[in-house]
């Protein structure tokens, strides 16, 4: 289904993916980002963490835990990181 939401942003249904995994609960693995990411990449698109940082594979259990953002302009994506974490930090919503 990841797959899926990255297919919106290329296609300009949709701006953002916002992926969240809550702490204790289990993460999308390495296969879930792999290709869609690359795709998203090639496209003009970026996908990391909140904090703008890339995503790495091969982690303990091929977890991709906490917050990972996904648009589809690479350009704009460090700002629209900034603002989700401005967001998620003003309302308490997700530890960070």
């Amino acid at each position: 289904s990841i797959g899926c939401k990255i297919a919106s942003i290329l296609r300009g249904e949709s701006d953002i993916y916002i992926c969240l995994s809550l702490p204790g609960e289990s993460s999308p693995k390495d296969w879930d980002f792999a290709a869609p990411a690359a795709t998203l990449k090639s496209a003009g698109g970026a996908i990391t963490n909140i904090n703008n940082e890339e995503l790495t594979y091969g982690n303990f259990n091929f977890e991709q835990g906490g917050i990972i953002i996904a648009s589809g302009n690479q350009i704009m994506h460090e700002n629209i990181c900034l603002e989700i974490k401005e967001v998620i930090k003003k309302f308490d919503l997700y530890p960070l």
